[in-house]
């Protein structure tokens, strides 16, 4: 079915406008003016992968997966808000005779005679197509989210195993499934890999650190701060960074939240 392009966050000749301009990571184009270009992209049918993306804002990759995660959302949303041409439009009320019956014109009892509801009484209403389609709606979206979470969590396991010799599969209970649930949403289903990667692998001093002292574990990578620090260094290859000096206690410098924020 063909797309109706009709509508846009802004116009398309001010949007392209908004674009010319060199953006750097000493001058990074603002959320608003990235939003737009990012949706017209995306309306163009334009390819936009998150690592030209960035280079193009000036952003950090994993800003730039953010923002477009956020679009797409924002279109899939924007296309399942459709008016629905199959509801009946509300009937007009037949004229009422004052003090009388719409049909008959007989007399009424005042409106301090008539019996009100009783008071807390709940009132009832018949769900409506459209209540039904959002709830299968929502069912389907919960129903996606958990199979997404799988699959992260299937790939996390499989790479422990390949790189920590007699690994036992680790479990995703609640509060583990709420933490991954909360940076896929924020980052991206592939972020938690590329974090997981860097926690176990990367020869990078902090990394190694991590190694040393235990700090492997879902609840230290998986908690927002941290999780946001290892996504970036391992984005911006921190494989080739390594503290000037590290303090007393051995933590890499400006690394102090060491297990969890």
């Amino acid at each position: 079915m063909a797309v109706d392009w009709t509508w846009a966050p802004g116009p398309a000749d001010l949007i392209r406008q908004a674009d010319r301009t060199r953006w750097t990571p000493d001058n990074p184009a603002p959320d608003l003016v990235a939003y737009l270009v990012t949706w017209e992209d995306i309306r163009q049918g334009v390819p936009t992968p998150s690592r030209e993306l960035a280079d193009r804002l000036g952003w950090k990759r994993h800003r730039a997966r953010k923002l477009l995660e956020r679009v797409k959302s924002d279109l899939a949303d924007w296309f399942a808000q459709k008016p629905d041409s199959a509801t009946p439009k509300s009937a007009q009320p037949d004229p009422v005779i004052t003090g009388g019956s719409p049909a008959t014109g007989a007399q009424t009892p005042p409106p301090s005679a008539q019996k009100s509801p009783t008071v807390g009484a709940e009132l009832t209403r018949t769900p409506t197509r459209t209540d039904n389609s959002n709830r299968k709606n929502k069912r389907a979206g919960q129903a996606q989210r958990l199979v997404q979470m799988k699959l992260v969590w299937d790939q996390v396991n499989t790479f422990r195993k390949s790189v920590v010799p007699g690994a036992r599969a680790l479990r995703l209970p609640e509060v583990r499934r709420k933490a991954l649930g909360a940076r896929i949403d924020e980052h991206g289903p592939d972020s938690v890999l590329v974090v997981v990667k860097y926690v176990l692998t990367s020869p990078a001093r902090n990394a190694q650190w991590l190694r040393e002292q235990g700090y492997t574990a879902p609840e230290n990578w998986l908690s927002p701060g941290n999780f946001v620090k290892y996504l970036e260094a391992a984005e911006e290859g921190a494989a080739s960074v390594v503290p000037d000096q590290a303090p007393a206690d051995g933590a890499p410098s400006g690394w102090d939240d060491y297990p969890l924020d």
